[in-house]
Formats: C-alpha cells, sequence, structure tokens
C-alpha cells in the first residue's frame, strides 16, 4: 500500500516539477507514502517464523549468536537452529532465533560455539497492558521466533567460529569485573 501510494503520488511531483507551488503542495504526501513504504519493506524484510503454541521438550542445536549474563543465570540466542523432537514438530516451519535461559550454575557457551540442549520453547509474549513495553515487536525485528528455558545441560558440539571478538571482549570484561568484586 505504501509503494502504491508513493508511486501515484510521484507523478504528481514530477509533472509539475517547474510549478514550485504544486510541487511544495504534493512533496509532503509523498515523503508520508515513501515513510510508510519504508517501514512495509523493513517489516517484510525482517519477516521470520513465529511459535504459534508451546512445545514438548525437544533438542534445539544451533550456532551461540549471543551470551546474556543475568541477575541469576545466563540467557544465549541461537540461530543456525535444527530440531529433534520424540513429538511432532508443532509447526512448519520452526523460528530461525531462539532465546533460551539457561538453568541455575551452568556455564554459558561462548558466542559463537555451535551448542546443543533440550529444551522448552515458548511463544513470544505480548504486551501485559495496552500501550506497555512489547516483547513481540523488539523480537520480530530482532528476528527472535520463540523464547524458551533450558531443561538440560548445554553441551558445546563445535568450538567457537570466528568473528565474534566483541562477544568475546564484553565477556572477558564481565568476568575479570565479577572476579575482582
Amino acid at each position: 500500500a505504501g509503494l502504491a501510494a508513493m508511486a501515484v503520488l510521484t507523478v504528481p511531483v514530477f509533472s509539475f516539477y517547474k510549478n514550485k507551488a504544486a510541487v511544495w503542495v504534493w512533496l509532503p504526501f509523498f515523503l508520508i507514502a515513501l515513510g510508510f513504504a519504508a517501514a512495509q519493506w523493513r517489516a517484510w524484510d525482517v519477516a521470520a517464523p513465529v511459535l504459534e503454541r508451546t512445545t514438548y521438550p525437544l533438542i534445539v542445536q544451533g550456532r551461540v549468536a549471543a551470551v546474556t549474563a543475568l541477575p541469576e543465570g545466563h540467557r544465549m540466542v541461537l540461530d543456525r537452529l535444527t530440531y529433534k523432537s520424540d513429538y511432532r514438530l508443532p509447526q512448519d516451519p520452526m523460528p530461525e532465533r531462539v532465546r533460551i535461559k539457561l538453568k541455575k550454575n551452568t556455564e554459558p557457551p561462548a558466542a559463537g560455539d555451535v551448542v546443543r540442549v533440550r529444551a522448552m520453547l515458548l511463544p513470544l509474549s505480548p504486551p501485559v497492558l495496552p500501550g506497555a513495553y512489547d516483547f513481540q515487536r523488539h523480537a520480530f525485528f530482532d528476528g527472535i521466533g520463540a523464547t524458551g528455558f533450558a531443561i538440560g545441560d548445554v553441551e558445546v558440539v563445535a568450538a567457537r567460529e570466528k568473528g565474534f571478538f566483541f562477544d568475546a571482549l564484553r565477556r572477558y570484561i564481565r568476568e575479570h569485573i565479577k572476579a575482582n568484586m
């Protein structure tokens, strides 16, 4: 719709390019349509499968894209996922990126490691109140299609890939500060 409106409004703007008053009248409408088209393109560009209902315990294997320290434990974002389940997978296609909270006192993997973990996956939670923080929207634009929690221990399948220098630096600084406190 944004692209169609932009196309329709392009004709008057460029057909009256010699008449400055006509261009100034049509230009704001053209720019508004351009903004709508950009927003629609961004939403289309990041669209990925989103989990619709809670899964049974399943084995998730993927590359650790990020690790976040929490007050009690850690959380990791996995991408390049494969799923194994004793049951039928709840939907097809499954999410391409998930965020999983690890069990307490579990040593977190490094960003870039390929890991396997038994986990329960949950759909993204909507806002609690109208106008409250919208985690679904935030996760959608981050490409995260589900959240969940680890039931088993994290097993590192392959060592860290290259290209995660800043995550390794962040982890080193965090551990150094924690050790000196």
